[in-house]
């Protein structure tokens, strides 16, 4: 293997828009401001940064919302980040069992943990089966399961509500914040802070070069800090959406099929209604209502024929098929061998080996010398 193959580029999915516009939308650094008073420059200022807040809630994956935290930030901020999304993961799971638990409450049904569950069974004799004092019994032992089913269940919907209360307090910026935002000062304490550039200075008519505080990394870690919060909602939110649309989609999805049961005799729809739906939702329907019809129709007949499905002619549906060369130039002693029909104002000539009777068996010649001279 060649050593350029060891370090090819692994294939990279191009930006969002959002992502490409927030690389030019610079901040405002409202709250870096040396001049609070004037209106005009503070007014400016927010309008940027409430700019750069819209761009950070329309980016669409985890690694675009790490991506606007500047170095050194981003390396600290980013494992706490994913942290934070694993927690959201395990809010929307525990929000979606318990939704789950709570259908089945209302539906009187069981979840897939309790259908294991049955009342008790003891061998007995066939004569004490038969009494009423064993009917009692067995009444008693389903009785008491059923009730006990219903108070696991309860149980669990209410393990699940504690469970979600826990999640969402920690995904409370209340929870999260302060130890995302401690872990950075520590980054810029260590780094940014220390950060010295040449600065000129003028003593009396000569210049001299000074290593000062960079105003500007401190300008930056003042944005940072104002952006922190609206980052972590968005890393909390990104995979919250994405799980919803896919759920409206599925949902969407499961209705159309619904309405498209449509009945192919009279046309009409059998369960769902085509009101409210628009003319694409319509064609999609009868395709998929025309597509099961003939998929029925295919499997009725290999059902019903004796030998499997037959193979349609490959000119069905093509017109009558073209008369081939072949037959055109066909000479009249070819058309007119053998029996059958013949075409109109032709005559039919006689074969050179005529048909024998159905009792006779071999040729004439075979017939004729086997058989026994009559005595005189």
């Amino acid at each position: 293997m060649s050593g350029n193959k060891l370090f090819q580029k692994a294939s990279q999915r191009a930006p969002s828009p959002a992502a490409a516009a927030i690389m030019h939308a610079h901040p405002g650094y409202r709250n870096a401001l040396k001049l609070p008073h004037v209106a005009a420059v503070a007014e400016e200022a927010e309008h940027l940064d409430i700019q750069r807040v819209y761009l950070i809630q329309q980016l669409n994956t985890f690694n675009e919302v790490c991506d606007v935290l500047p170095h050194p930030y981003r390396e600290t901020a980013r494992p706490i980040l994913l942290e934070l999304s694993k927690l959201s993961d395990k809010g929307r799971k525990a929000k979606s069992l318990l939704e789950g638990l709570q259908t089945h409450q209302s539906k009187l049904t069981w979840p897939s943990q309790l259908m294991g569950i049955t009342a008790p069974s003891f061998q007995n004799s066939a004569e004490y089966e038969a009494t009423a004092e064993a009917a009692e019994h067995r009444k008693f032992f389903k009785d008491q399961t059923l009730e006990f089913k219903k108070v696991l269940l309860a149980r669990a919907i209410e393990m699940k509500t504690q469970e979600i209360a826990l999640l969402d307090a920690q995904l409370h910026p209340e929870a999260w914040l302060k130890k995302l935002g401690d872990a950075l000062t520590r980054v810029y304490e260590d780094g940014p802070a220390k950060a010295l550039i040449p600065v000129a200075k003028q003593e009396g008519d000569t210049f001299r070069v000074v290593y000062e505080t960079d105003g500007t990394a401190a300008s930056i870690w003042s944005q940072v800090k104002y952006e922190l919060v609206y980052i972590g909602h968005a890393v909390i939110q990104i995979l919250n959406t994405r799980v919803a649309v896919s759920q409206q989609i599925a949902a969407k999805k499961a209705q159309l099929k619904n309405d498209a049961d449509v009945t192919m005799t009279d046309g009409t729809n059998g369960k769902g209604s085509s009101k409210g739906l628009t003319k694409r939702e319509l064609d999609s329907q009868i395709a998929q209502a025309v597509a099961k019809a003939l998929k029925d129709q295919a499997s009725q007949g290999q059902k019903t024929s004796q030998h499997g499905p037959r193979k349609p002619h490959p000119n069905i549906g093509k017109g009558q098929p073209a008369a081939s060369t072949s037959q055109n130039t066909s000479t009249s002693k070819k058309e007119g061998s053998g029996g059958g029909q013949k075409a109109t104002g032709q005559k039919r000539k006689a074969s050179s080996n005529p048909r024998k009777p159905s009792g006779e068996k071999g040729n004439s010649s075979q017939s004729g010398t086997n058989k026994k001279p009559k005595k005189s």
